[in-house]
C-alpha cells in the first residue's frame, strides 16, 4: 500500500480506499473497504487500528452514494452525534443537526453506552448504530416511521455524476491509493450515474418526546373505559383485533389493556370509587326521591331498577343507583325487599320522600305496604291509558289504524314495494322518506306511524294500484279522518315529552300543563265526526285521570313552592288555598322543630349584666324586657309561618324559562323554611321514565353480543353510563 494524492479516490477494481484521521498514518489505524466486481463487500472490513472508527471517519463506498461524501463535514466532537443511514446495511457519516433530523439518543461519558431520549432506556453503543435502529424500530416505530417519511419527502438533489467530480471537490482526510489483488484490467473504470444519497437519521440529541407515563397510560385507560360505558360496547370490545390495530396506530406506546383487567379492575375500581363520591354526596342532602320499574332480558333475566333525584348545591341531580336481578315471582313482597336493600345499601331510607312508578298492582303494594313510602304515579302512563282509552271507545279510528298497521307492514316486508316508493318520491320531488311502525306498548308510536303516511301520501297512492297484493289504500274519507285526528293527538304526545326530562323539575309543571292542554284541545275544531268524538273522550279522559292531581299534596306544594308559577297555575282557586294552607303547615312544623332546638342548646352569656337586680331605681333593663316578652307571645310559629308564606307569595312570579333552583338559591337566607321545602318537593320527577330509559340502555347491552354478561357488570356498566351522562 502506498501513498498517493490526499484527494485521490479509488478508479478501479483493483484498488482500496481508506480514510486517514489527519496525515497519513503507519501505525495501521486504518480502514479498509475493498471492493470487488464493482459490488461493496462490507463484510470484509478490517479494524487496524482503535482510531480507525468508521462512525468518526467513515468509508468510501464504491460510488459514493451509500457512504461518505464529500459534503461530509467533521465535528469537533464526534461522539456526540451518531448517524446511519435509511438503509440498514450502510453506515454514514457525520452530518450536522437540521431541523428536519430530530435527535434521538445522548451520549454518556464512557463513550459505551447510548441513551434514549424516548423511552430513557440505555443501549450499548461501541460505534456502530445497528443496535439502535433495533431499538427505535421495536419501540418507537411510529416516531422512526414518520422520521423515515420526512426525509424520503425532502431527498437532497442529485450527487456529481463521476467520481472526477467527487475527487475535484473533496477537501476532507487524506487518501491512500495501493494495489490490491489483480481482479482485472487496472485502467480506471467508466463513470457510472449516481442515484440520489439517502437522507440520514440523526440519532443523538435532545428531544422533547417522553416515554409513556404511569399517567399518561390512566389517562387512557379512562378514555376507553368511559368509552365502553358510554357507547355500551362489549367488554370483548379491547380483544378484537381490529381494535387493537387501530388503538397501535395512533400510540404505539399504549398497550390495549386485556378483557378479564378491563372488567376485574378497571371497571369495577372506577365502579367503587364513583359510588363512594355518589354516596358522600347522598350524605349531605336531607331528601331524596327515587323511581323504580321492572323489566325482564332477552335472556329471561328479570331486573329491577332504582334512579335517584335529589337537590345538591342547589341544582337538580340524578343518578342510576342500582340495576338488580330479581329472582323469584314478581309480588309485592319480593320486590319490596329488593328495594329495601338497595335503599339500605345506599343509606337513604330515612329521606325518601315519594317513589315514583307505574300503576302496577305489585309495585304500589310494595311501595306502600312494604316499604311504607308515599307513592307517586307516573303522570306518563297515565296519559298513555287517556290516549289508548279514548281510541279504544272510537270505533271507526280503530279499525282505520287498523289498516294503516296493514300497509305499513307490507312495506317493511317487502323490498320492492320499498324500492319502488323511494323511486317514485325522487321522480316527484319529494324527499325520500320511510314508512314507519308503531308500537302497540306506545301509543305515540301510532301517532308517528299517522304522521308519516300523511307525509307520504301522494307517492303512497301513486304506486299502490301497481304492487302485486298491496293491501287496500286508504279512501278519501278515511285520509281526512287521519288528517283531523293527528292534530288532536299532537299535544299529548308534546307533554309526555316536556314531563319525561330529567335535567329540569318536572313535578311543578304538571298542573299547568294539564290545564294547558285542556285548553288547547278545547280550542282544536275537528271537522268530521271521528275526530270530534276522539277529541271529547280524551277531555273527559283527561278530566277524570289528570285534573285531580291538583288536590294531590306533593303535587300541589310543588307548583306552590316553583316560583315562576305559584297559585297561578291551578284551575280552582280552592286548590289553590288549600295548597297554600299544607305549604303554611308545614313550614311551621320547620320552626317549632327550630325552636326546640334553640330552647336545648346553652344559654349565652349575658353581656349587658343583669336584667334585674335587688334594688328596683336601678333596674335599666326591665321595660326593655317586658316589651320583648310581650312581642315574642304574640308571635307564634303559626303566625311566623303566614307572615313568610305570604311574603313570598306577594314576590312577582319568576321568567317561565328561569330556573327556580336559581331562584332559591339567591333566597334561602330570607325564606330559609321555603327553601328547604323546595330542595324537598322540586327534586321529585314527575314520571318513571327515568327507569324505564333504563331498560332501553339495557336492551343494548343484553343483546346477541352479550348475552353472556353478568348482571353485576350490567349494574356496573349501567351505573357508570348515568354517572357519565349527567
Amino acid at each position: 500500500m502506498k501513498c498517493v494524492d490526499s484527494n485521490a479516490l479509488p478508479e478501479s477494481q483493483s484498488e482500496i480506499a481508506a480514510v486517514c484521521r489527519g496525515e497519513v498514518s503507519r501505525e495501521g489505524n486504518l480502514k479498509i473497504y475493498p471492493r470487488r466486481d464493482g459490488v461493496p463487500h462490507q463484510n470484509e472490513i478490517k479494524n487496524l487500528g482503535c482510531f480507525a472508527d468508521p462512525i468518526v471517519y467513515p468509508v468510501l463506498f464504491p460510488y459514493g452514494d451509500r457512504g461518505y461524501n464529500t459534503d461530509m463535514p467533521r465535528l469537533s466532537n464526534p461522539r456526540k452525534t451518531i448517524t446511519f443511514s435509511t438503509e440498514p446495511e450502510c453506515l454514514m457519516g457525520i452530518e450536522k443537526p437540521t431541523q428536519t433530523r430530530p435527535f434521538f439518543f445522548e451520549s454518556r461519558e464512557n463513550k459505551s453506552e447510548a441513551v434514549c431520549s424516548l423511552c430513557k432506556n440505555k443501549l450499548k453503543f461501541y460505534g456502530s448504530t445497528t443496535n439502535l435502529k433495533k431499538h427505535l424500530t421495536r419501540l418507537h416505530p411510529i416516531q422512526y416511521k414518520q422520521l423515515i417519511d420526512n426525509l424520503e419527502a425532502s431527498t437532497s438533489t442529485e450527487p456529481p455524476e463521476s467520481f472526477a467530480e467527487q475527487r475535484e471537490e473533496h477537501t476532507e482526510g487524506s487518501i491512500v491509493r495501493g494495489k490490491g489483488r489483480a481482479t482485472g484490467d487496472e485502467s480506471s473504470e467508466p463513470s457510472q450515474p449516481q442515484p440520489k444519497r439517502k437522507k440520514q437519521l440523526k440519532l443523538f440529541g435532545g428531544s422533547s418526546t417522553t416515554e409513556l407515563s404511569d399517567d399518561k397510560k390512566k389517562e387512557i385507560d379512562e378514555k376507553l373505559l368511559k368509552m365502553i360505558v358510554q357507547d355500551f360496547q362489549p367488554l370483548s370490545f379491547v380483544e378484537n383485533k381490529g381494535f387493537k390495530d387501530f388503538s397501535k396506530s395512533l400510540n404505539a406506546l399504549y398497550s390495549v389493556p386485556s378483557r378479564k383487567y378491563l372488567t376485574d379492575t378497571l371497571l369495577k375500581d372506577k365502579f367503587v370509587k364513583v359510588k363512594s363520591n355518589i354516596k358522600e354526596m347522598l350524605c349531605e342532602v336531607n331528601y331524596v326521591s327515587v323511581t323504580t320499574d321492572i323489566w325482564t332480558s332477552d335472556s329471561n333475566i328479570a331486573y329491577v331498577s332504582l334512579t335517584c333525584h335529589f337537590s345538591y348545591k342547589d341544582k337538580l341531580n340524578s343518578q342510576v343507583l342500582s340495576t338488580d336481578e330479581i329472582s323469584g315471582a314478581h309480588t309485592g313482597e319480593n320486590i319490596g325487599n329488593t328495594l329495601t336493600k338497595i335503599l339500605n345499601e345506599w343509606g337513604i331510607m330515612g329521606k325518601v320522600v315519594t317513589v315514583v312508578s307505574d300503576n302496577g298492582s305489585n309495585i304500589k303494594n310494595a311501595i306502600n305496604e312494604h316499604l311504607k313510602k308515599h307513592n307517586h304515579p307516573c303522570v306518563a302512563h297515565t296519559l298513555n291509558l287517556c290516549v289508548n282509552d279514548s281510541i279504544k271507545e272510537n270505533e271507526t279510528f280503530s279499525l282505520i289504524c287498523k289498516k294503516t298497521r296493514s300497509l305499513v307492514s307490507y312495506f317493511k316486508h317487502s323490498v320492492q314495494a320499498t324500492e319502488k316508493l323511494k323511486t317514485t318520491q325522487i321522480q316527484m320531488g319529494f324527499p325520500v322518506l320511510k314508512i314507519k311502525q308503531d308500537v302497540s306498548t306506545r301509543w305515540n308510536s301510532t301517532l308517528f306511524m299517522l304522521e308519516r303516511l300523511l307525509e307520504i301520501k301522494d307517492a303512497l297512492s301513486v304506486i299502490l294500484s301497481s304492487l302485486p297484493k298491496a293491501p287496500a289504500s286508504l279512501n278519501a274519507t278515511e285520509w281526512s279522518i287521519v288528517w283531523d285526528c293527528v292534530p288532536v293527538l299532537k299535544p299529548i304526545e308534546i307533554i309526555t315529552s316536556v314531563l319525561s326530562a330529567e335535567k329540569y323539575p318536572t313535578i311543578s309543571i304538571i298542573i299547568p300543563l294539564i290545564r294547558g292542554l285542556q285548553h288547547t284541545l278545547q280550542h282544536i275544531n275537528p271537522t268530521t265526526d271521528v275526530g270530534i268524538k276522539l277529541k271529547q273522550s280524551l277531555l273527559e279522559a283527561i278530566g277524570r285521570r289528570l285534573v285531580s292531581l291538583e288536590r294531590d299534596k306533593m303535587v300541589a306544594k310543588a307548583t306552590i313552592l316553583d316560583p315562576r308559577f305559584k297559585g297561578l297555575a291551578f284551575g280552582l282557586e280552592e286548590n289553590s288555598k288549600n295548597a297554600e294552607s299544607w305549604i303554611i303547615e308545614e313550614v311551621k312544623q320547620i320552626i317549632i322543630v327550630k325552636n326546640n332546638a334553640d330552647s336545648t342548646s346553652e344559654p349565652e352569656p349575658n353581656l349587658l349584666g343583669p336584667a334585674t337586680t335587688s334594688d328596683p331605681s336601678k333596674n335599666l333593663w326591665a321595660f326593655f324586657d317586658d316589651k320583648l316578652s310581650q312581642k315574642k307571645s304574640v308571635v307564634t310559629p303559626t303566625t311566623t309561618a303566614m307572615l313568610t308564606v305570604k311574603q313570598y307569595l306577594q314576590l312577582p312570579n319568576l321568567d317561565r324559562t328561569k330556573c327556580p333552583f336559581e331562584f332559591w338559591s339567591q333566597n334561602k337566607s330570607m325564606f330559609p323554611e321555603l327553601y328547604e321545602l323546595a330542595q324537598k318537593y322540586l327534586s321529585i320527577p314527575g314520571t318513571s321514565v327515568p327507569s324505564e330509559r333504563i331498560f332501553s340502555k339495557a336492551g343494548q347491552l343484553t343483546n346477541v353480543r352479550r348475552n353472556r354478561l353478568l348482571p353485576k357488570n350490567l349494574n356496573q356498566i349501567i351505573f357508570l353510563n348515568s354517572y357519565y351522562s349527567h
